[in-house]
């Protein structure tokens, strides 16, 4: 298992910290990107580091997070990046720019698979994505993760793709209608 080593971006998300808490548990080596000046930072930050992972806190810019998938160079790249509406209206309070569907979960994908395309091609990608963006949208959000999953398509990348149709959990920041009606 020692010749795993896995980048997570999204370590801050539901998602991300629960994948990146879970690896750390089984002994696996684990490098968690956490976006500089993310409200969770520091608390989710505390909890992955206290369980052994190493921290990156790397700024979305191309020659930087190019850097850090060289650094690392990891073996599974796990791609667990997303916006919500909710998060969105934060971070816009919270900066003055509000952040799309296609900025994040397309733009700051593609940010990670062109690093990780020039510098680890080796490595696994592991990209959450949602049930429906197998094909175009006209929402936003599914046309987003559909650009994404057609660009791994056709890529030579070694990929996984994952759809669930929700992520839902007693713990999660935000409760959102239709999570917890099945």
């Amino acid at each position: 298992m020692s010749d795993f080593r896995l980048l997570v971006f999204g370590a801050t998300g539901y998602t991300g910290r629960h994948v990146a808490q879970d690896a750390c548990k089984r002994g696996l080596p684990v490098v968690a990107h956490l976006r500089p000046g993310s409200p969770r930072a520091s608390t989710v930050g505390a909890d992955l580091e206290a369980c052994g992972a190493e921290l990156a806190a790397v700024a979305w810019d191309a020659p930087a997070i190019r850097a850090l998938v060289q650094r690392t160079q990891p073996t599974h790249v796990f791609l667990l990046l997303g916006i919500t509406r909710a998060g969105a209206r934060r971070e816009s309070a919270r900066t003055g720019q509000l952040p799309t569907y296609a900025q994040v979960d397309t733009g700051y994908t593609n940010l990670v698979l062109d690093s990780v395309e020039a510098t680890a091609p080796s490595a696994r990608v592991v990209y959450l994505s949602s049930l429906g963006a197998d094909r175009p949208s006209s929402n936003a959000y599914l046309q987003a993760r559909h650009v994404v999953e057609t660009r791994l398509v056709a890529s030579e990348m070694q990929y996984t793709i994952v759809r669930p149709s929700f992520i839902s959990g007693s713990d999660r920041d935000e409760d959102r209608l239709g999570e917890r009606g099945g």
